[in-house]
């Protein structure tokens, strides 16, 4: 959830715009990105789930 700020979210394809109060759902899997909008400060809220061997980190 964008807290406060606006982002830029990229989930496989997909280029999403977020302002204060936005939700994203990312499912287990896909690939994302998030990055800061044109304004400052950025405060995003994460929550996640714990799982076992569920992170891979692509570069």
């Amino acid at each position: 959830m964008v807290a406060r700020g606006q982002s830029r979210a990229v989930v496989e394809d997909n280029k999403i715009e977020q302002c204060s109060g936005d939700v994203l759902i990312v499912e287990p899997g896909e690939v994302h990105t998030l990055t800061h909008g044109p304004s400052a400060p950025l405060h995003v809220v994460v929550q996640t789930p714990f799982s076992e061997n569920d992170k891979e980190i692509v570069e």
